[in-house]
Parts: structure tokens; sequence; C-alpha cells
């Protein structure tokens, strides 16, 4: 079973470094964007023959359709040089927290599932204004982002102040403008953390591409976190739908239709452990206090991880992971 991963960084370079070099264990081929804004040198591998760097880079905005087309052109090209099974998107603050060799024979042994987090988006619930509303996310992130401009100067102000005026230019939108028309796809949302089988991939990449897309693609141009709404959408409006693990159509159709309330959460089937306690960060900064929940989760990598509090964390799961010592019980 060999593994196709889909890395996209823009910060935290030794975090970067040290997933890339854990990833590099497994069967599998790494596809990694660096942001264009970022330091090429600081996240540069040249040890590992199966990783791959995207060439053409992009400004990948927080929220923007910039991120979901960033990552369909990754998947593309990782189509074209890998033979992988399947394809899972990571960011480079992600970490593993088993044993390759367990995440390896999972998917062998559940293949052809994907692994895609979902929810109907329908009114009544918090992520139904991702679409509702008209937002322009990348617009926004030309004046301002706060990953690379965080320090208050004149340029920092104008930038602030244009970015206020691209609020205003969405607040007149969504007061005047006629109000969206969401009814022609049954849209979902979903975490960006999936891992999917080869034709699932195969299918988003011909379809983004496709005469069938443009509305969906111009739609979520103007919407937010359309990363955790593109690829459930097409997903799970498509024959690949009944591949993924635990998805209920005739449940989402009711939804759909008014028949059965709306889910209170996402269906949660991704691979990742994430702390979502909202006393903590939003999600939760691991460190070395969370290693009890590592050890007990059936997760297979972990989110979120920072150079500031995380490299103690980082540096006991290394240890354990590199350790040929190590019990199957405690790995499993």
């Amino acid at each position: 079973m060999k593994i196709c991963f889909i890395v996209l960084a823009h910060h935290q370079p030794s975090i970067f470094h040290k997933l890339i070099n854990r990833l590099a264990g497994f069967n599998a081929d790494i596809i990694v964007h660096i942001d264009k804004r970022s330091d090429l040198a600081k996240f540069e591998i040249t040890d590992h023959p199966n990783v791959h760097f995207v060439e053409k880079r992009y400004k990948v905005h927080w929220g923007g359709w910039s991120l979901t087309s960033t990552i369909c052109k990754c998947l593309k090209y990782g189509l074209e040089v890998s033979d992988a099974d399947y394809f899972m998107y990571l960011a480079g603050t992600d970490f593993p927290i088993k044993h390759s060799r367990h995440f390896t024979g999972f998917l062998a042994r559940h293949h052809p599932v994907n692994f895609l987090n979902y929810y109907p988006l329908v009114p009544g619930i918090w992520g139904y204004g991702l679409i509702r509303n008209y937002r322009l996310m990348d617009l926004k992130a030309r004046f301002v982002d706060v990953r690379h401009d965080e320090q208050e100067s004149y340029t920092s102000r104008i930038s602030k102040f244009m970015a206020s005026m691209v609020n205003q230019a969405e607040n007149m939108a969504n007061r005047y403008l006629l109000p969206r028309d969401k009814t022609w796809i049954d849209f979902y949302s979903g975490s960006s953390r999936w891992c999917l089988n080869r034709d699932a991939v195969q299918f988003l990449v011909d379809f983004i591409r496709s005469k069938q897309s443009r509305k969906l693609r111009t739609y979520l141009r103007l919407a937010t976190n359309s990363d955790e709404i593109f690829f459930q959408t097409a997903i799970l409006n498509s024959e690949h739908k009944k591949h993924c693990i635990s998805f209920d159509e005739s449940a989402a159709r009711e939804i759909f239709e008014g028949k059965r309330e709306a889910m209170p959460d996402e269906k949660r089937v991704y691979l990742h452990y994430i702390d979502w306690n909202p006393e903590r960060e939003d999600p939760a900064i691991l460190d070395e206090s969370d290693l009890p929940a590592l050890d007990n989760s059936d997760k297979f990598f972990a989110c979120k991880f920072t150079e500031e509090k995380s490299m103690g964390l980082i540096d006991l799961l290394e240890k354990r992971l590199s350790d040929e010592s190590i019990t199957d019980s405690s790995l499993s």
C-alpha cells in the first residue's frame, strides 16, 4: 500500500523538516508546496529522492480559494509522479504519532475507503454562513495577512485600511445583492484533513478542470474556507461517495429536505488527533502534557504543533517512533 502525502507549508520550518524526515520513512511519495512569500531556502530538502517540490509556487491565503486551488494542483502533480493508492493532505505543522507500518497496514485493510469528514450545510448551523455570505478572502489577503504582517507600521496601517474597505464591500454585497442561490447542489463541509483513494483524487483533478465544476468554482471563490467545502461537496455529489466511510446518504438527504435536524457536528472520520478544547487554542497547540492523550488515541497523525511550544513533544514522539524495541501495543 503506497501513500502520497500532500504537504503545504508557509512557516515553522523546523517542524516541517522533522515532518518530512519522518514521512520519508513511509512507503510514500511527498508533494511539497511552499508559500510563495516564504523563504524557500529554509525548507529545502536534498536527501530524500521521494520528496517532490512543486516548482510553481503560489501565494496561499487562509480561507481563500487560493488554498483549495493549490491543493488541487498538488494532487495533479502527485498523480503524475506517484503510483500511490492513497493521497493524504497534511499541513506543515502536522506530525505522525504512530509508526508507518501501522498506518500503511490500516490503509491496506480498509482500501478503497475514503476518510472524509462531512456535515450537510443547511440553515441553522454555524457553517451555513460559509456559503450564505459573499466573502472576498483572497482579495482581502492582498492587503493584510496576520501570518506575514504582524508588526504595526505605516505600511501595515494602510494595508489594514484597505482590508477594511474590502470588509465594507462584502457587507454592501451581502446587504444589497440578491441572496446567493444555494439550492443547485448539496453543499457539504468538513475538515481539510482527509485521506482519499486514487480514483477519488483522479476524479477531483478532472472535475476541477472541467466545465461541470465552473459554477462551483465561481461560487466558492466568493466564499470562506472553500478548502473545507470543495472536496466534500465534489466527492459526496459523485459516485465516489459510496467509498466514504460513515457517509449516510439517506440521512443527509433528509437533512437537506428539512425532514431531519441538522448534524450538531461534522462526522469525524479523519485520521488526525486534534484537540478542540474551547479553553485552549483553536485548535489546541500540542505540548508534552498531551502525550498521554496521543498514546490513548487511535489516530495516526496529530495537529497542531509549533516551534515555540511543541518541540519537546516532537522529540519524545521521534524517539518512540525510532525505537525499534517499542512494543506494537503502544503503537496501535
